[in-house]
């Protein structure tokens, strides 16, 4: 089985990403692994391109000393077999790319220490979710904490929605709470003069009617019938995706949502519903691939 692997720099954020990992990796059955980068400066060499300093005794000893002192935090959630720990001599974005290719999952802070330290995350962690191999949880320091609450996923229909909905059923069924399916169908605006705003328009009843038949094709076609023991709400949202997400996120103890990569250039960008929602949302998140596998994987 792979890992579930959690990139750490010290950080606050990067502890509560720690602590939902081992959590994760306890109901999954999985080993934990523990990742540490040390980014050492680049030197400009004349005439030539850069090239990466060797770490120092001291960065490695520092970064050998995080690693414990991460470890130490979750043995009272997994056994010390299950719990591995990885001192990295990479960037972090390429650390953690890497560390995608074998992973299960991939968890992060939303934000590290800065640039003065081995800082994992911050813009690193919205560009690893970006282009990471498997799916890649966020998580803040501070968050609200509801573990029995529902997993919340957003579709639209797409590969990405679909693989984002694949994966929110199995942690709903590893957490044995429920799933929340929702399906949001913003109106665009229109090109009216502003004095015309009034005619600006109420979505109709017919345009619920085919959002709601939308969302129960989606679910149908990705999931069947759902496991009878199982608590499956399907919503449909006349607003903008994001914010239905995020209105949701009080209650939910995961929200899911697709990446929306659109190839390899520009997928190092993420879709501005799966910003938005990293951005705004108080609750830990999941990004998902319409390439990547999800579930338990061996």
């Amino acid at each position: 089985m792979r890992p579930i692997i959690v990139g750490i720099d010290g950080s606050q954020d990067s502890e509560a990403a720690l602590r939902w990992a081992a959590g994760d990796a306890r109901r999954r059955g999985a080993t934990l692994v523990i990742q540490y980068a040390i980014h050492t400066p680049v030197a400009t060499v004349p005439f030539g391109g850069g090239m990466m300093l060797p770490p120092t005794p001291e960065l490695e000893e520092y970064g050998t000393q995080i690693l414990e002192s991460a470890a130490g935090m979750v043995r009272d959630e997994l056994e010390a077999d299950r719990i591995r720990t990885e001192l990295v001599v990479q960037p972090p974005v390429l650390a953690l790319l890497s560390a995608s290719e074998k992973a299960q999952l991939l968890v992060l802070g939303s934000r590290g220490l800065g640039a003065v330290s081995s800082a994992f995350l911050g813009s690193v962690s919205t560009r690893v979710a970006a282009r990471a191999a498997c799916p890649t949880v966020i998580v803040r320091a501070g968050q609200h904490r509801h573990d029995d609450g529902p997993v919340v996923v957003g579709v639209d229909g797409s590969d990405t929605g679909d693989a984002a909905l694949r994966f929110a059923f199995e942690e709903a069924k590893l957490r044995s709470t429920g799933l929340e399916i929702v399906f949001a169908y913003h109106q665009p605006a229109t090109m009216l003069p502003f004095e015309h705003a009034e005619l600006a328009v109420e979505p109709s009843r017919e345009d619920r009617e085919r959002a709601e038949l939308r969302l129960h094709e989606i679910v149908q076609r990705t999931l069947g019938d759902p496991p009878v023991d199982m608590v499956v709400r399907t919503r449909v949202s006349a607003v903008d995706p994001a914010d239905a997400l995020v209105a949701a996120d009080e209650s939910a103890s995961l929200i899911v949502v697709g990446s929306r990569g659109r190839g390899a250039f520009t997928g190092m960008l993420l879709g501005s519903v799966s910003q938005r929602v990293l951005h705004n949302a108080t609750t830990p998140v999941a990004v998902v691939h319409s390439g990547t596998s999800v579930g338990i994987r061996s």
